[in-house]
Order: C-alpha cells, then sequence, then structure tokens
C-alpha cells in the first residue's frame, strides 16, 4: 500500500494501481484477517481507478468498501464513499443508483459536526443532483452555503460556491444575475487559484453574450493559463476549443491550429506521466 500511495502522490496511476492490487491478493490469499487494512486497500483502488477514469471499476471497489467498512469508518468517510458512489453513477449515466447514494451522502453529511465539511459536502450534492426543473433553488441553495461559508469565516469558499452559482445562472441565460454573483465572487479569490479559472472562463462566456469578443477571448487566455497551471485538463480542453472556434470564426486559422496542437502536446504528456498511453 505503501508503493501505491507514493506513485498516486507522483500520479503514476497505473504503476500505483498495480501495487494496489498486488497488496490486495496478498490480503485475500494469505488469509490476513484485518478489516482495516481491507477497508484501505478498497479505498485505495477505488480511488486509483477514479483517477484513471475506470469508474466501473471504482464504484465496484467503493460498494464492497460499504460492507466490509460499515462500522470502521468515519462519518466523513461515509459521506465520501457515498458521494463518490454517487459521482461515479452519474458517469455511467445509472441516474437512479446515483441518486440514491446521493441521498445516503445527504443523510450522513447532516451528522457530521465540522462545519467545513458539512458545507462543502451540501455543495457538491447540489451540483450533483441539479436539474433543469430545479436549477433556480440550486442557486438559491449554493448562495445560502457561500454566506454560511462567510460567517465561518471562509472567503476563498464563499467565491468557489458564488462561481457555480453564476454558472448555473449563465446556463439558463440570466447573465444580468450572473454578472452580480461573478463581481461579488471575485472579491473573495485570489487571482490565480483554481476557482479563478472558473471564473475567468464564465466572464468569457458574458463578453461573448454581449457582442464582446475581444473582451472576451482576453478572459478565455487568462482562464486557459489558470487551468494549465493547475493541469485541469477538462476545463482546458473546453476552453481551447471554445478559443479556437473563436479564433477560426476571426480568420485566424494560424493560432487555433498552434493552440490545439500545444493542447495535444500538454494532455498526451501528462496521461504518459498517469500511465495512461493513447
Amino acid at each position: 500500500m505503501h508503493l501505491a500511495d507514493l506513485s498516486v502522490q507522483k500520479k503514476e496511476y497505473q504503476v500505483a494501481k498495480f501495487h494496489a492490487q498486488e497488496a490486495l491478493e496478498k490480503y485475500k490469499t494469505h488469509g490476513i484477517l484485518d478489516p482495516l487494512l481491507h477497508k484501505d486497500i478498497l479505498s485505495q483502488l477505488a480511488t486509483i481507478h477514479t483517477h484513471t477514469g475506470e469508474v466501473q471499476l471504482a464504484s465496484n471497489y467503493y460498494e464492497e468498501l460499504i460492507v466490509i467498512g460499515e462500522r470502521l469508518t468515519t462519518l466523513s468517510e461515509k459521506a465520501k464513499t457515498f458521494y463518490e458512489l454517487a459521482h461515479a453513477y452519474q458517469r455511467q449515466q445509472q441516474f437512479e443508483k446515483a441518486s440514491h447514494y446521493a441521498t445516503l451522502s445527504i443523510s450522513v453529511f447532516n451528522e457530521l459536526k465540522d462545519q467545513t465539511q458539512y458545507l462543502s459536502w451540501r455543495q457538491k450534492l447540489i451540483l450533483l443532483q441539479q436539474s433543469e426543473a430545479n436549477w433556480q433553488q440550486s442557486v438559491e441553495s449554493l448562495r445560502e452555503i457561500a454566506t454560511q461559508y462567510l460567517f465561518l469565516p471562509d472567503q476563498a469558499r464563499a467565491g468557489e460556491t458564488l462561481t457555480d452559482a453564476a454558472s448555473i445562472l449563465i446556463d439558463h441565460n440570466e447573465l444580468d444575475k450572473a454578472f452580480e454573483l461573478i463581481e461579488e465572487a471575485s472579491a473573495y479569490l485570489s487571482q490565480q487559484s483554481p476557482a479563478a479559472g472558473k471564473l475567468q472562463r464564465l466572464r468569457a462566456d458574458l463578453s461573448f453574450a454581449s457582442g464582446h469578443t475581444e473582451q472576451g477571448e482576453k478572459h478565455l487566455r487568462n482562464a486557459i493559463q489558470i487551468f494549465e497551471k493547475y493541469t485541469m485538463l477538462s476545463e482546458l480542453r473546453e476552453s481551447v476549443l471554445t478559443l479556437c472556434k473563436r479564433l477560426n470564426e476571426g480568420e485566424n486559422s494560424t493560432e487555433a491550429f498552434a493552440q490545439l496542437e500545444r493542447l495535444d502536446q500538454l494532455i498526451n504528456r501528462h496521461l504518459s506521466n498517469r500511465g495512461i498511453a493513447l
């Protein structure tokens, strides 16, 4: 397990998977009776497979972890396991199971005495469970959480939460309200934090929607710089593709091609470091 942990820290996930699976095999074949060790190995394997995108295997390990770890895990660990299962099943489009585990997670995190943890899990679950039918309630709930963060006080988390709320508003074309939340969130966030990258991405959307293309491209480039700094590949890819679309529309296909080529090299290098060959 120690070797797997070291590999995870270095983001060498295929190597980590090998060591963790070897640990599980030894546990089973040597007749070891240590439920805590078994729980830790399963948790490690679930986390590793989540990192590699093998969400079905990850959910299998989380399910097994629930069975053997019922009396061995803390409330926080239970909330995390239920949330990760909900997220894994959502990614597999098994929405009934995702909703089931999200509900279980809610019931557990309601018992948490740590206010920061409680708010963090609640925020994640709101984003996981939001739908077209209740998006306004999701926004209001996120604003309420942001207010509670400010009372702790935790301005950074408040800013992140308001950013999530602004994103939902933009998705539903509530641009004026989104702008207000973005301005408020900006006051709470470090300008080079991961959340600031998301904020810049939202500013780009607002600029494009109001016809300010040049300003939108500036915000996109700022977002790309931050996403690259923190290796936020999904956000980076989406932002680069949006920028390239805008560049092509402005007949700047040369830079668009250079941006795509650079993105491809960066993603391949990162996945190679994780042990994933394309």
